[in-house]
């Protein structure tokens, strides 16, 4: 009769509990730090703007911000499951612009969040070089040809999101999806990327 009662009580547990749980992001990759992603984005940037010292200079990050108390506000637009573990803001020389990096309760890379002011020089375009130094640096390859339009109408905020097939370094292959979380209260641009 215990062995029932422990039975059913373990079904009960199972059936109200563990759907309603959350678990961390699914990692873009292998990355742990802030460090680790700031230092390929700083290679990536070299790489893709060969020479052009400007360019470089304007996506060099300079300042980092732990955000981790901030987290569930910034993450808002991706769910609780991007809540849990640290988040930083990784700032380029224009002030508020930059890349928040979410680190999942397992301490993976589970998401990125562009923050672009929309009085920028070339704003639309500095949020679209962003996300592809961010794929870049995250050794994130596209199955297929990435059509720019789309990329802009997501961050016009005329498209809402666009997955995109890819595979990482490790061979696996998932979508990314990179959406627009912009706050039409705020004058910035928000573009998210994340594992789906």
């Amino acid at each position: 009769m215990k062995k029932i009662l422990a039975t059913i009580l373990l079904m009960i547990i199972y059936v109200t509990i563990l759907p309603n749980s959350v678990s961390a992001g699914k990692p873009l990759n292998g990355c742990t730090s802030y460090k680790e992603f700031a230092g390929s984005h700083h290679g990536a940037v070299k790489a893709m703007f060969n020479g052009q010292q400007k360019s470089i200079a304007d996506h060099k990050i300079e300042m980092v911000y732990p955000e981790t108390a901030k987290k569930a506000m910034r993450m808002q637009g991706l769910g609780l499951e991007y809540t849990k573990g640290e988040l930083f803001f990784l700032e380029v020389p224009n002030k508020n612009d930059g890349v928040y990096v979410s680190f999942n309760e397992n301490g993976f890379l589970d998401a990125i969040v562009i923050e672009v002011n929309k009085n920028r020089h070339s704003a639309v375009m500095f949020t679209m070089n962003e996300i592809l130094v961010s794929m870049v640096c995250l050794l994130i390859l596209p199955s297929s040809k990435i059509d720019q339009n789309i990329f802009l109408d997501v961050i016009n905020g005329t498209k809402a999101y666009i997955d995109v097939h890819c595979k990482n370094h490790n061979g696996e292959a998932f979508y990314l999806r990179i959406k627009d979380v912009h706050d039409s209260g705020h004058p910035f641009y928000r573009i998210a990327m994340f594992r789906l």
